[in-house]
């Protein structure tokens, strides 16, 4: 089984466990298909004090990991995000039909993501292929149908 069959396999077990209506699960990889830290979405949750529609995959993913290295070895905040600039995080969606769909991570998790010092994403575009970009990029001001709602647009 090639990489990316590997991490689509990961990914679609992983969406499977998400209660919420748009099934969407992250893997967080390091030079290779195995993956260091995963997650999917589920319901609302607060992080930092701040309410959110819910806990999306790839925040999952990433706080976990982070939480993970930090506790270990006590690092600086500016160390953590060289330590993650190494990592690459991975998102995939399932639709109703089983099958592969656009996942590109929204704004507000970009924003996160680059906080914490990643700097790749990976996810499914809107033809059902992978698409890797760098999250400094411009072109992630997508917000989710929970996002939208929830902030009244």
């Amino acid at each position: 089984m090639g990489r990316n069959n590997t991490i689509i396999s990961t990914l679609m077990n992983l969406s499977e466990k998400s209660p919420c209506n748009a099934k969407l699960g992250a893997i967080i990889t390091k030079g290779s298909s195995r993956p260091e830290s995963s997650g999917f979405n589920h319901h609302r949750t607060r992080i930092h004090g701040n309410s959110s529609t819910c806990m999306h995959a790839e925040m999952h993913a990433a706080i976990a990991i982070y939480k993970r290295i930090k506790m270990r070895k006590k690092y600086s905040d500016a160390k953590m995000r060289r330590i993650m600039n190494k990592y690459t995080v991975w998102v995939a969606r399932i639709s109703k039909q089983n099958r592969l769909a656009s996942s590109m991570p929204c704004m507000k998790c970009r924003n996160s993501l680059l906080y914490m010092g990643f700097s790749r994403v990976c996810f499914i575009n809107n033809d059902g292929n992978f698409e890797i970009k760098k999250l400094n990029d411009t072109g992630f001001s997508h917000l989710s149908d929970a996002q939208l709602s929830f902030y009244g647009l």
